[in-house]
Order: structure tokens, then sequence, then C-alpha cells
């Protein structure tokens, strides 16, 4: 993930820099090899919270021009000199799936026997419907033919996986974040103003162009609805399009929040709408549930699958804002659905917590 300084301390992603900091509870000491970037630190990212956690930085390399791409192959050697000495005295190691970094960590394990404990994490969809970074792909077919020796954990379970491939559930809520979104869940009605939340990348990918969309769709049937965006990246066309089809009333474009601020957000939200066009299981939904707002997503990577398990939330036919609004629509026309849902989301939010997903990596790495 990327890291960054804010006011002389290191920040990251915030969701990972908590589960990293989690996973650090099982041993005496972790080391975290990952790119540092010069600019500012977005409002999300956090610190780690483990003592015995230190990032031993690289600088970025990648991107969109030519000379981002051919920053690569400058810091490939740089790369593989920092891997290969915290390799050194390992005994353990988990390599964090797709990136750039990785396709080196890969190598190493792949070529080495050492250390024995070995982790490969793929966070994206296992099996993309649409199109995807070629590296990505070359990834997922190293670990699948298992080359790298590795226990390989993915999102959602898939036909014809092998042994060494587990299903896993990706954690972001503490157990006392749990209780607390349950006290918000037993409190919430589907009557009144419906609220919904968009949070993700502002990026064509992530599609909150939709869930603007839908707000227009709904407000034409007369609900009364407003939508918090939250998400980093460049919110121009957003705003454009907000002016555009009249609905600064109604929708906020909050920029990227601090944790204790999204928390807010979803303890008021219907519904956390995700109109992605790939995803591998996205945290917020997990987050939405937990505060008993109700799923609205597209069935890419394991969504289908999990909140068919958990019995709520609602699979989108397509990304558009109609096909938003029709489902919000729907949830208003039986509240009883709505509510009965919202509770399963909220009694299933267990399942993503921190504890729930140490006690797997114990298991998987004997440990």
């Amino acid at each position: 993930m990327a890291h960054y300084v804010r006011d002389n301390t290191i920040v990251g992603h915030g969701s990972t820099a908590r589960e990293l900091s989690a996973l650090a509870s099982l041993f005496t000491e972790v080391t975290h090899v990952a790119c540092l970037h010069a600019e500012a630190a977005p409002a999300s990212a956090l610190p780690y919270t483990a003592p015995n956690l230190a990032l031993v930085s690289v600088p970025p390399a990648g991107g969109s021009t030519v000379l981002e791409k051919l920053s690569i192959g400058r810091l490939t050697p740089l790369y593989l000199r920092t891997i290969a000495n915290e390799l050194r005295d390992a005994d353990a190691v988990h390599v964090r799936c797709p990136a750039n970094i990785s396709l080196y960590a890969l190598g190493f394990l792949t070529a080495r026997a050492t250390p024995p404990r070995r982790w490969v994490k793929y966070a994206g969809s296992w099996r993309p419907t649409g199109g995807e970074p070629l590296s990505y792909g070359l990834q997922r077919r190293w670990l699948e033919r298992g080359l790298t020796r590795s226990e390989v954990t993915v999102n959602g379970s898939w036909r014809n996986q092998p042994r060494h491939i587990h299903s896993f559930v990706n954690p972001c809520l503490s157990d006392d974040e749990v209780k607390a979104g349950q006290v918000h869940a037993e409190s919430k009605v589907l009557t009144g103003k419906i609220r919904l939340l968009f949070v993700g990348h502002m990026g064509l990918a992530k599609n909150p162009d939709a869930a603007i969309d839908a707000v227009r769709h709904l407000r034409a049937t007369g609900i009364d609805v407003t939508l918090d965006v939250v998400g980093e990246g460049d919110i121009t066309r957003l705003v454009d399009q907000v002016e555009t089809l009249a609905l600064a009333a109604y929708v906020t474009l909050c920029g990227p929040l601090p944790r204790s601020e999204l928390a807010k957000l979803y303890a008021g939200a219907h519904f956390v709408v995700l109109p992605s066009q790939t995803e591998g299981w996205p945290k917020v939904l997990s987050e939405g549930m937990a505060y008993g707002a109700v799923p609205i997503a597209t069935p890419v990577g394991s969504i289908s699958e999990t909140l068919s398990q958990i019995g709520a939330g609602h699979i989108l036919p397509s990304g558009t804002g109609a096909a938003i609004a029709a489902a919000v629509m729907a949830y208003v026309a039986d509240p009883v659905r709505w509510t009965t849902e919202s509770r399963r989301g909220a009694n299933a939010a267990i399942s993503f917590t921190y504890s729930r997903f140490l006690e797997s990596v114990r298991r998987l790495l004997r440990v």
C-alpha cells in the first residue's frame, strides 16, 4: 500500500494499516516493504498502531505515462535488494497482490526455499469479468499454479479451486465497532428521507457517477433522497455532473474522510451503493452492513456470493443510475424486507472482525 508522512508520522491506506496492525499481534516483529510517496497524505490514511510493525520504504514506481512505466525498470535493483535483505532473517513472509512490487516478491518465493511459512493474499477479483492490467493476470496464474509454494487467500469460493487456494474474509472491523454499529442498526427504519452512501475512489472504475444519477431518478419519482460521496481522487467531473443535474442540495461530495467521520455517515445511511466495474470483496460493504446499511452493488468479485450467504443486499443487473434507483424503490415499497436485510447484515458483521481474521491466520500459518 502507499505510505505518506503526516506530522512526522508514517501513515498508509487506512483499512490496510489497521489490518496489518492486527496481524502484527501474532509475531514478535513485522517489517513491511512498501512505497513511500512524497505527496500529502489523504485524510483516510492512518498510522500503524502496533509498536512491533515498521515500514521499510522504497520509492514508488509505475503509473500511466511512459516515464512512470520506465521507472519500474530503474528501481528494480533497489526493490530486489530490499526484499532480499528482509527475507534473509524472516520466519514467515506475507505478500499482498496484485501490485508491481509484489511481482518481485513472487519471484523470490519461486526461487527460494525459505522462509517455510509463506502466505500470499490476492486482494483483487480472482475471476475478473472485465479488462485488467496484464500484470494482474500474470500474478493470478503464478499463484494458481502453486509456483511460489505458498498458501494463497482469495475473495470468494471458486470452482476447481486448488488445495493451496483458500477462501478468506477481508477484515475491517474491531469488536467494539461491531457493537457500536449494532446500536445504530437496531434503531434504523426506512421512513422519511432516504440516505444513500457511496465510499470509494472517484475514478470511473468505482463508478460514483451512477450513484449520483440514481438520485436524479429517485427524486423524479418523488422519493426524498440524499447521497454522500466519500473517497479520494479528482472530483471535477462529479462536481460538473451534480451542477448539470441541479442536485447540489441533495448530493454531498465529501472527499476523503477520517474513519471517525465516515462512521457517522454509515450510522445514518440506509444503503451503501457500490456500482463498481471490478472488486475483490469491498470492505465498505462490510462496514456499511455493520451499521445496518443495506448494500446495493454490482455482481463483481465475490459480492454476489457473500451477500447471498448473508441474505442481505441487492445485486444490480447493471451499474447504472436507473438500476440503483429501481433497487431503492423496491425496498421503499417493502420496508419490512429492508428491515430484515438490515438486521441480517448487522448480525453478519462479526465475520469481518480482526479477531475472526486472526483465528484464520493462525490456522493458515500454524502460528
